[in-house]
């Protein structure tokens, strides 16, 4: 008995020290389905959730069903109720009007890249929404509204990852996020990119092996069609291949990395490799040249003018404000997603060896050393004054 809770001790340690894929979507540990075993990605057959004869009226009980409905009908309320009450804010003008301009005269005004503009997916949904509904200040935001909404339904998803109790916590959190809100209610590319993570994410992490390309690089043409931080993510995703291989590496685990894993995925399926990677560059292709007539947009949206543009501006303080203003407005708007998202820090640190204690307090410091190296125009009178 002893040596059974001794092995699944050391089973549970390994787990927190160099986590499964799967283990990286359960963010609420207390709540995981139960249909996964920690350090093993395949369901267990005893639990009805995962079972053959899985449904998703099953997944959570009537009662539960009826409290997501209501958070669901909330969720609706708060983004469509008088969505026009409010004028349109300076960067909403901007998209409204440009998208107006494309509806007028289609064969003229047509998208064409410009940084200022970000991607031209926003315009082309724009004239969708013009064409089928009139031009308004509601129907100018029904994009928004409408991808906002469906923000809500993600966390069902990924329900195999999770236990109903953790799916329910998330739909409130999403659906009663005053930032979430905000933008499901704001003209914007924020809500595409949203939209496109969640694509790339259900890629990655939940849909079927033969599938995963495909949701992956749609949901990457749909950040690279929105905006450019698709370049940081990008970035982000590149970095933590590489973080994570360092990580098995260091520790000398029999953990497979992401990476190793991901080359081996592409050994498996090359078709539907090349089948996902040709969607992607096709719907990239399609709308920064509206259509296939305006062949300069491809080029300008990966480096030609985006990434010299949005360089120079990073240099610029066009709004004068607190250094630490997105951490005031996160803390305080969402308070709750600083709240877990520490308690899941430390949960972590506080189960790791030593030695991970030590890599994550060296990451910590370079993530933060980095900035100050290459960022010399901090203004660090201005944080002072903010701490």
């Amino acid at each position: 008995m002893r040596l059974e809770v001794r092995c699944r001790s050391l089973q549970v340690r390994r787990e927190f020290l160099i986590p499964s894929r799967s283990y990286l979507l359960h963010t609420f540990n207390p709540f995981l389905s139960e249909s996964f075993r920690m350090g093993d990605d395949t369901p267990t057959s005893s639990s009805p959730s995962v079972s053959a004869t899985d449904t998703l009226a099953s997944y959570m009980s009537a009662p539960q069903w009826i409290l997501y409905a209501v958070i669901v009908a909330a969720a609706i309320l708060l983004r469509w109720f008088e969505l026009d009450m409010r004028p349109l804010h300076h960067d909403e003008s901007l998209h409204a009007m440009y998208g107006k301009y494309f509806y007028d005269f289609p064969t003229t005004n047509y998208y064409k890249y410009d940084p200022m503009l970000h991607g031209p997916l926003l315009y082309h949904v724009l004239f969708l929404i013009y064409c089928s509904f009139g031009a308004s200040d509601f129907t100018a935001r029904v994009p928004a509204a409408f991808l906002g909404t469906c923000f809500v339904l993600v966390p069902l998803l990924f329900r195999r990852s999770m236990s109903s109790t953790a799916v329910l916590l998330m739909t409130a959190a999403i659906a009663f996020s005053p930032s979430l809100i905000y933008w499901a209610r704001f003209i914007r590319e924020d809500v595409f990119v949203i939209t496109g993570v969640c694509f790339c994410l259900y890629g990655v992490a939940a849909a079927p092996p033969k599938g995963r390309a495909l949701f992956f690089f749609i949901g990457a043409a749909i950040q690279m069609c929105s905006k450019e931080n698709s370049f940081v993510h990008i970035a982000m995703m590149l970095g933590f291949y590489i973080y994570e291989l360092l990580l098995v590496r260091v520790r000398n685990r029999t953990h497979e990395p992401f990476l190793v894993s991901t080359c081996r995925w592409i050994r498996q399926y090359p078709f539907q490799l090349a089948l996902g990677t040709a969607v992607g560059i096709f719907i990239y292709v399609l709308f920064y040249t509206d259509g296939f007539q305006y062949w300069e947009g491809p080029l300008d949206g990966l480096w030609r003018k985006s990434i010299a543009y949005w360089m120079e501006h990073h240099k610029k303080e066009r709004i004068v404000g607190p250094f630490l203003f997105h951490v005031y407005c996160l803390s305080w708007y969402d308070s709750l997603f600083v709240i877990v998202a520490l308690y899941q820090a430390g949960h972590l640190y506080w189960r790791s060896s030593i030695v991970m204690r030590l890599i994550a307090l060296a990451t910590a410091v370079v993530g933060i050393a980095l900035p100050l190296l290459f960022f010399k125009t901090i203004p660090f009178e201005d944080v002072k004054t903010s701490l």
